[in-house]
């Protein structure tokens, strides 16, 4: 089972890949990718962090996201800090622990959460937020950063094609 963005990396993908492949060599379906993050999550900068004035573990911070204005998010991470570039479930954003919505944490509104790869499912544990580089482009969706295909190909190989067991052998077969 292959995204289409891995496969991608090595070869270029015709549209009708899968029917090719069945034509031509391995059977091969297209199913959508279970592991996809929703494109509300996205670039974020953190811009302030300060004590939440009524919980000793949260932080208030304000997180720039491109937008006009700045998010006020409340984060319970200690891990924070200033000028930290990381993911931002907006409002309206699935994640595998559920729906962001706007709420408030003892007293203070939050537009949001800064998030660790296991809140985006991308991992069974995370030691905190997820720094990215600098360099991340802000208000940039992050599945479309990481390259995150929202197909995914599962080719059934059968024990003569051995060159097909790696992303390289299928991508030679595709090209």
């Amino acid at each position: 089972r292959l995204t289409k963005d891995w496969l991608e990396k090595w070869c270029k993908t015709p549209a009708n890949m899968a029917e090719l492949m069945c034509q031509h060599s391995v059977e091969t379906t297209v199913e959508p990718n279970p592991a996809v993050i929703d494109p509300k999550v996205i670039i974020g900068r953190v811009l302030t962090v300060r004590p939440h004035p009524e919980a000793q573990k949260l932080q208030i911070t304000t997180v720039t996201i491109g937008a006009e204005s700045e998010l006020e998010i409340v984060c319970g991470c200690p891990s924070v800090k200033e000028g930290m570039v990381v993911p931002v479930a907006t409002i309206g954003s699935r994640l595998p622990g559920g729906k962001i919505k706007q709420s408030k944490l003892r007293g203070v509104t939050s537009a949001g959460m800064l998030c660790s790869l296991q809140d985006l499912g991308l991992a069974e544990k995370s030691n905190g937020l997820y720094p990215m580089p600098e360099t991340a482009p802000i208000a940039m969706s992050f599945a479309d950063y990481i390259g995150q295909s929202k197909e995914l190909f599962d080719f059934e190989i059968t024990p003569n094609r051995g060159d097909c067991f790696s992303v390289l052998g299928v991508a030679r077969e595709i090209a």
